[in-house]
């Protein structure tokens, strides 16, 4: 912090031609308290006493001989490079007070001089020109700090790399030979040597998992794992987390319960089940033999609640902040007495807190812990398709009221089930229908196919495609589901079927983005050249506006855009239901940081810099980001 002792002690140099107002400034400022005030009546001078010097404030006359003040700021704008000017003006003229500040003057004294005006002025140009230094020298710190952060950073991903390519290969070697070892596949051990075996292939385990979790851990924090976010059906994550966590618990004795749940989930699933086989294991090491591990599923609207309780020891109330910490774990004998490496729940909560949830503890001590998290339940449809029925036709109503459920469990709220084929035409006459399922035999394909009302309407059948007519099999807009089909398989169908409607009507068009006409035209021609149709914005205003009149298939944006930049672009359309799911290819020449990396994702996302790619490398993310299904609406997180 900038002190009155600090600013009375700056170096002020006083530029008059004449003596009097030279002697009358010097009085003033040494009478209030100002110690180190230099003078010259030679306006030729002052940028060699600059120079030399380094004034904090030059008080300088504008109306002198042979050299006026405004040349005299000429010279001193070559000495200050960073573009800061210290001069305090002397003028009579009210017109020089606004020429003197657009020519780099940060304040003027009017003549005739007052000794309350010249003091107040001249205080408050100290102060901020002290504060002026201060804050550059603590921006070439900053600067310092950051260059030696990121050579730490380099260091580090040196060291990670040579953790995972020299380390793991030769551990996963020991391990197996020690496992040969033990199994006396290489001959009989005496009981001494296989236990010590035994000990040694214990720890090249524990050391292996150690390994792969800080690996982990550094790859899910540094955005080297893309999650793949999906709609799943919760059942199927708790299955494969206990199919897991089977033999675990068979080892320690304990059992574990999980409920029926047919509800889905938005998440990468494979994540989180790594999630819950930690937690799994976790519960399963600190219950005791016989004991039962139990996971709890609450379902709202808009989350799922995962919780997996034990009966062991509990977690004090000092650690179970801490627990969540990288290396914490709550007694320092686990490790060796339990096993584990103290990253397992940081693992956890960052892949919970990549899911946009939270994730933490209740615990009593002697009675048990709970650990849950909560993440964002189904995927919703887009709001566009909200309004649309999905009819479902079929004369089995239990298959019907199966096919209801699911379809509004994964929020798609408009569904109608008819039990024939004429109540069908029915519906599909009076509104606007997204998508038809219908059994294979039915004899309503025919008349849809060939009302050109209804011909682009996706249809979804089960059961057997032998019955259907060779007219019908050839239509893009078919898809076959098995007789029996599973939640999963049918949500899915009613995704892509939804998407090829989609495509139909909307010819699956790409956006391109760029400011620069005649690199738009050259990528616009290359497009075309591929039979891809092209739709043109040069500003982030127009951009915004055309994709909003017509979501495309993919949108190709550069950063520097006018009126609205790239990152305004994606902002926009994060906020709109039907666009934050639209794939985008950043292609840019600028070098983009991991914050604006981040903050440039909407959809699926890759990125190129334009200077450096081929057109065949630009033309090939082009066609395979065209190819991935819109994200119907999802606060997609992607990572290139």
């Amino acid at each position: 912090m900038i002190s009155s002792s600090d600013i009375l002690n700056a170096r002020i140099l006083v530029v008059d031609d004449q003596e009097a107002n030279v002697r009358l400034l010097e009085r003033i400022l040494s009478g209030a308290g100002y110690a180190c005030i230099a003078s010259t009546m030679d306006p030729h001078a002052v940028c060699e006493l600059h120079r030399k010097n380094r004034y904090d404030l030059i008080v300088l006359d504008l109306q002198m001989p042979g050299k006026d003040g405004f040349q005299v700021m000429e010279g001193l704008k070559d000495i200050e490079k960073d573009g800061y000017l210290p001069v305090l003006v002397i003028t009579a003229q009210p017109g020089d007070k606004l020429r003197a500040l657009q020519g780099g003057a940060k304040d003027f004294i009017s003549k005739p001089i007052e000794l309350a005006e010249v003091l107040t002025r001249v205080y408050n140009m100290l102060e901020v020109r002290l504060l002026h230094m201060e804050s550059k020298n603590n921006s070439k710190v900053l600067e310092q700090t950051v260059e030696r952060l990121k050579e730490v950073e380099r260091l580090k991903q040196v060291f990670l790399s040579t953790v995972s390519h020299e380390l793991r290969t030769p551990l996963t070697s020991i391990r197996g030979s020690l496992g040969l070892l033990a199994s006396g596949a290489l001959g009989a051990l005496s009981d001494e040597v296989v236990e010590v075996v035994a000990i040694a292939e214990r720890n090249a385990v524990r050391l292996m998992a150690l390994i792969n979790d800080i690996l982990d851990l550094e790859r899910l924090e540094t955005g080297k794992i893309e999650l793949q976010f999906a709609q799943v059906p919760i059942e199927s994550i708790l299955r494969r987390a206990m199919e897991s966590c089977a033999t675990f618990g068979q080892t320690h004795g304990v059992t574990v319960e999980a409920p029926d749940v047919s509800a889905m989930i938005w998440a990468d699933d494979d994540l989180i089940v790594q999630v819950l086989v930690n937690l799994l294991s976790n519960a399963v090491k600190f219950s005791p033999p016989g004991g039962v591990v139990t996971i709890g599923v609450a379902l709202r609207d808009s989350w799922v609640e995962f919780r997996v309780t034990d009966r062991g020891r509990g977690v004090p109330v000092a650690h179970r902040r801490a627990i969540f910490e990288r290396f914490r774990q709550v007694e320092t004998s686990d490790a060796r007495e339990k096993g584990g490496t103290g990253l397992g729940l940081a693992i956890c909560k960052s892949i919970i807190e990549q899911h946009g949830g939270m994730i933490g503890v209740e615990s009593e001590e002697g009675v048990g812990s709970s650990f849950w998290f909560r993440v964002a339940t189904a995927l919703r449809p887009v709001a566009p398709r909200l309004g649309r029925a999905i009819l479902v036709c079929g004369d089995d109503v239990e298959r019907r009221g199966f096919f209801e459920e699911v379809i509004r469990q994964a929020g798609y709220h408009s569904v109608i089930t008819v039990p024939d084929a004429d109540a069908a035409w029915d519906v599909l006459k009076g509104g606007d229908v997204a998508v038809v399922l219908l059994r294979g035999d039915s004899e309503l394909l025919a008349p849809i196919r060939k009302e050109p009302a209804f011909r682009a309407v996706p249809v979804v059948l089960f059961g057997s495609p032998l019955v259907v007519s060779p007219e019908a099999l050839s239509d893009s807009l078919v898809l076959f589901l098995p007789e029996r089909v599973d939640s999963r398989e049918l949500l899915v169908a009613i995704r892509d079927d939804l998407e090829r409607g989609r495509v139909t009507a909307q010819a699956r068009h790409v956006l391109l983005v760029e400011d620069e006409v005649t690199l738009l035209d050259v990528m616009a021609r290359q497009l075309s050249r591929e039979g891809i149709a092209v739709r043109t914005a040069t500003t982030g205003e127009e951009a915004i506006r055309v994709a909003e009149a017509e979501p495309p298939a993919l949108m190709v944006l550069d950063v520097g855009l006018p009126e609205r930049d790239g990152f305004d672009v994606v902002g926009a359309m994060r906020q709109r239901p039907e666009l934050r799911g639209i794939p985008v290819l950043v292609y840019t020449g600028r070098d983009l940081t991991e914050e604006q990396r981040g903050r440039l994702r909407l959809g699926p996302t890759r990125f190129l810099t334009s200077s450096m790619a081929s057109d065949e490398e630009f033309r090939r993310l082009v066609t395979e980001l065209r190819q991935i299904p819109l994200a119907c609406g999802a606060d997609a997180v992607t990572r290139s």
